[in-house]
């Protein structure tokens, strides 16, 4: 092989220093595209998160506004209440007493101020649970018991299902383990679930809530049950799109389900839908346990959720 002469040698090198300067110039240039496509990730994954946490929030309070009605009538019988008791209070302390009858009079009257005390307190827990659903948090995932969110949830919708002829049945296994997620998502979650089954039955029926340890997968599943008319092959295709689904024939419309779908699958959960025609639907959750130990809740399988 020949050897290489000094000015081709020179020549070599200045290609080799040219060629490493376009390099360093290319590699510099690749950073820079590669900091200004972080950015614009970053960016667009706040503004998506942004859009859908407002998509969340406004999901919530559609939900809330089918419960809102029944709140109010549900307010009606501890108001009724207390008024009542008030006027007999006052009633009792505007009589003519004689000595004899004073002490009377008193805890007369301090029984009803009592009662008083308890509708209010009747009252304020109703409003209560109310703005806690609405309320929309940013907190981070925790460990939730999801026996106690489905008794919450449950307690909020009771009365829109009594006054909508809705038996509820449930049947709740102890002892599960926890899941990891944020408490107001999956109350909103499953809200959507009761109020899409009672949608389902305008003239009344039967809702089921099941929880139980998915067999070994270390899942808890959730499962909603209605006999409502149940929903056609090409309805139940659309039932998670991001528009309202259709329920059977003659039903009314069901609510918008895609935000429910989003939920369960940021929680690295699945979420399906199991229907016939004239038979009922059923959702089934699952989601996956977290590593603390179970939550000890002690749920009696066949208990039904308390009232408010």
């Amino acid at each position: 092989m020949p050897s290489m002469q000094p000015k081709e040698l020179g020549q070599l090198a200045e290609s080799f220093n040219t060629m490493a300067k376009q390099l360093e110039v290319s590699t510099a240039e690749i950073a820079r595209w590669n900091a200004h496509l972080e950015e614009e990730v970053e960016a667009k994954t706040k503004e998506l998160e942004k859009i859908m946490a407002g998509k969340v929030q406004s999901e919530r309070l559609s939900a809330m506004g089918y419960i809102a009605a029944s709140a109010a009538h549900e307010l009606n019988d501890p108001l009724t209440a207390i008024s009542g008791y008030a006027q007999l209070g006052i009633k009792e302390m505007e009589k003519e007493h004689t000595p004899e009858d004073t002490g009377k009079s008193m805890s007369n009257a301090s029984n009803y101020f009592k009662q008083i005390a308890k509708e209010l307190q009747r009252s304020k827990n109703i409003i209560g649970k109310l703005i806690s659903f609405v309320r929309y948090s940013k907190t981070k995932d925790d460990n939730i018991d999801i026996n106690q969110v489905i008794n919450d949830t449950l307690s909020i919708a009771s009365h829109h299902l009594e006054i909508n002829k809705v038996q509820l049945f449930t049947k709740l296994q102890p002892d599960l383990p926890f899941v990891t997620g944020n408490v107001q998502k999956l109350q909103q979650v499953f809200l959507n679930m009761v109020l899409s089954a009672q949608r389902a039955m305008p003239q009344g029926g039967k809702l089921t809530v099941e929880t139980s340890l998915a067999g070994e997968s270390k899942r808890v599943q959730i499962v909603f049950s209605d006999a409502g008319g149940g929903i056609s092959p090409e309805n139940i295709q659309k039932i998670f799109e991001p528009v309202p689904a259709v329920a059977g024939e003659g039903q009314e419309t069901r609510l918008d389900l895609s935000v429910s779908q989003d939920i369960i699958k940021q929680l690295g959960g699945e979420i399906t839908v199991k229907s016939e025609m004239g038979a009922g639907t059923t959702f089934i959750i699952l989601l996956p346990c977290s590593d603390s130990p179970s939550a000890g809740n002690g749920a009696n399988p066949t208990m039904k959720p308390p009232k408010a």
